[in-house]
């Protein structure tokens, strides 16, 4: 049975007032509760009457799926349905000043803009227009606008080659940065002298000794050669230094731009340059196509035409800046390939990816000594002291591996290096790098791509095509097209923003970062990838 649903009198009301009279016996036997429950049933089915007079809705002529994603984005959409054509024409001719479109609403229209094969469809329907659903009124409206697939190009490019230029910018300065940091260091220059000539000890009497110089990519296997007691090179070449030149230790903090720069391309700065140039053409050939169209009103198109070639005046004057600043960092990186002996044509990514690893593996070595060498001095001195034979051995342990540190001739590298004898060849039977298998193994995680919204430097969200992969996020104009930039994002913090928890904070080392996605569930799986591939 359906439930009626009523508030009951209080007991404490009843006494006093008329229900005791109107609930009667010969009442309640009246009613035929047969009928009720069969009127009443809660299986009852609706009976269908025929809509007599009622005229059948017409169906739309678009798929389903189109159909429902145009009504869903009309709300949201700032010009009325039946005024279109007028008002859309108004705002396309609006490069500057107040406009009721967004970026959002220039890609939506982008993407539900009518094809020709629409047009032919709504061409050939011979039944009544005006009767249509509200997604085919919207498709009808666009295609009265003249030169609409042009028109939101042009809006879209000029509204979005702003914000990509400001996006490119703090790449093109970071490498510029990185490349003329590591073309000035001196203290580089004079730390790569120690390594050679530590190379040159312990390959003496090979082929490979004796060396005028080495290739850059063997810096970072300094720290996987070790010798007795699991000293490696990269222990002994910061214990030397410290003792013989201690400046040098603060190297890695005047090449701070080139840690930071692992992972950008030259060539990949140099080829977006190229692209804006052609973005910039294709807005003035596009302008030019519109404003010079018979169904575009001689007033509206010189307005468009002057706001169009005062666009292209500023942009094109920022763009030479940068062009003029990408090709100073591609002709100092490419004579930092020759000052160093690598090969011409070095992946910039590679190239400082693995002084960045050097740099990094450098200063953390450089912090272990120091914090080892900082604490009480009485240690050291008890150990080197030739009358403190009590003291001595009660702090031979803890001082046996600072001794070794701090004894600095070439004898010391026979002896923590692991030499037995003088000669090279023993050097070379009792030195072995680490074995590989020890070194440990990155898990690998799957990979991640989608579009996201991401909050550029003005505070506006623009949306970019994110791929992740372990422990680099890149992203794109859109998909497969566009600059690639990329966030590494291993150790880097990722959370929730408290205040809006669709939105995802990723603070890296070079800076923080603001995504969207489009649902709470989506933001969630996101995150959750964002996190494990942080932990790598």
């Amino acid at each position: 049975m359906k439930r009626f649903h009523w508030n009951l009198i209080a007991p404490t009301a009843v006494q006093s007032s008329v229900w005791m009279d109107v609930a009667t016996k010969e009442v309640a036997e009246d009613i035929d509760y047969a009928e009720l429950e069969k009127v009443f049933s809660a299986e009852t089915q609706e009976i269908k009457r025929p809509n007599i007079g009622k005229k059948e809705a017409v169906k739309s002529l678009l798929d389903n799926t189109r159909s429902r994603n145009i009504e869903i984005f009309l709300p949201r959409f700032p010009l009325g349905v039946q005024t279109l054509t007028m008002e859309l024409e108004e705002q396309l001719n609006i490069i500057n000043g107040a406009t009721k479109l967004n970026l959002e609403h220039i890609v939506a229209l982008k993407r539900f803009q009518p094809t020709q094969e629409d047009k032919e469809m709504y061409k050939k329907y011979t039944g009544e227009k005006a009767e249509l659903p509200l997604a085919d009124t919207f498709l009808l409206k666009l295609i009265e606008v003249p030169m609409l697939a042009m028109r939101l190009d042009l809006l879209f490019t000029i509204r979005e080659f702003p914000v990509n230029m400001e996006e490119f910018k703090p790449t093109l300065d970071l490498a510029w940065k990185a490349c003329h940091e590591l073309d000035r260091s001196e203290e580089f220059l004079e730390v790569l002298g120690y390594v050679l000539a530590v190379g040159n000890y312990l390959n003496a009497g090979t082929p490979k000794g004796n060396a005028y110089g080495f290739q850059l990519k063997y810096l970072p296997k300094l720290i996987d050669f070790r010798g007795q007691e699991k000293t490696s090179l990269l222990d002994f070449l910061v214990v030397q230094i410290h003792r013989r030149r201690p400046d040098l230790l603060h190297m890695p903090s005047s090449l701070d731009s080139v840690v930071k720069a692992s992972e950008i391309s030259v060539t990949s700065i140099l080829a977006e340059i190229e692209v804006m140039g052609n973005e910039l053409k294709k807005i003035e050939h596009n302008g030019s196509q519109i404003t010079q169209h018979p169904k575009m009103l001689k007033e509206t198109g010189l307005r468009l035409k002057q706001e169009v070639e005062t666009f292209l005046g500023e942009y094109c004057a920022r763009l030479n800046v940068l062009d003029s600043r990408a090709q100073e960092m591609s002709n100092t990186y490419s004579k930092l390939l020759t000052k160093f002996g690598e090969k011409v044509g070095t992946d910039s990514e590679d190239f400082f990816a693995t002084i960045s690893q050097f740099l990094i593996q450098f200063n953390k070595v450089v912090q272990e000594k120091l914090s080892s060498v900082s604490r009480p001095s009485s240690a050291v001195l008890k150990y080197q002291s030739q009358d403190c034979n009590a003291q001595k051995k009660e702090t031979s342990n803890k001082s046996k591996s600072l001794q070794k540190a701090l004894t600095i001739d070439v004898i010391e590298t026979d002896r923590v290096l692991g030499e037995g004898s003088a000669t090279a060849q023993s050097r070379k039977n009792t030195i072995t790098p680490r074995s590989t298998a020890l070194k440990r193994k990155s898990k690998k995680l799957e990979p991640k791509a989608d579009y996201l919204e991401k909050k550029s430097s003005d505070g506006k969200w623009a949306k970019r095509y994110f791929d992740l992969e372990q422990g680099k996020l890149h992203y794109f104009t859109s998909k497969g097209q566009g600059y690639r930039q990329t966030i590494n994002i291993r150790g880097a913090p990722v959370r929730l923003l408290e205040i809006d928890r669709r939105v995802i904070e990723l603070v890296s080392e070079t800076r923080t970062y603001h995504l969207r996605a489009k649902t709470s569930a989506s933001t969630e799986e996101w995150l959750k990838a964002l996190q494990n591939h942080s932990q790598l």
